[in-house]
């Protein structure tokens, strides 16, 4: 049992660079790096969605997304659509309709790599209480 919740933050921040670095390298075929996989995702969950929501769901900062999604729009994985006002919606492109589904597996399947011997898996108490501070933090 673990009593030291920095210990579990360390943790978590282990998980994270082994995903990112290894998401690196299988994502680069699709000219993606794992943030903007990341944004393509959470567009794709989420059709009409807005760069700040996008920016507060992944917490990270508006001039990284910005860059981010101008090169998918470059690539035809996302598109802008007028909102009200200044805002800019954000959909799947043709082609980000195509590489979406391929990124969500390739991230589906590391993590049950990582956690088939383990018998963490997506009901367990740990990814419930994982979501939970994510919720409260990004405030959905």
């Amino acid at each position: 049992m673990m009593n030291d919740l920095g210990k579990l933050a360390q943790n978590i921040s282990v998980l994270h660079r082994k995903f990112y670095k290894d998401m690196n390298v299988k994502y680069q075929k699709y000219h993606l790096n794992p943030t903007a996989s990341c944004i393509l995702l959470m567009v794709d969950d989420n059709p009409g969605i807005i760069q700040k929501e996008i920016c507060d769901g992944l917490v990270i900062d508006k001039a990284l997304a910005t860059r981010e999604i101008n090169k998918m729009q470059d690539m035809d994985y996302i598109q802008k659509e007028s909102g009200s006002g200044r805002t800019v919606k954000l959909t799947l492109g043709a082609e980000g309709k195509k590489v979406a589904p391929k990124i969500r597996e390739i991230r589906k399947q590391w993590w049950a790599e990582k956690f088939a011997t383990t018998g963490v898996d997506e009901d367990s108490q740990l990814v419930e209480g994982i979501q939970t501070v994510v919720k409260t933090i990004t405030g959905e």
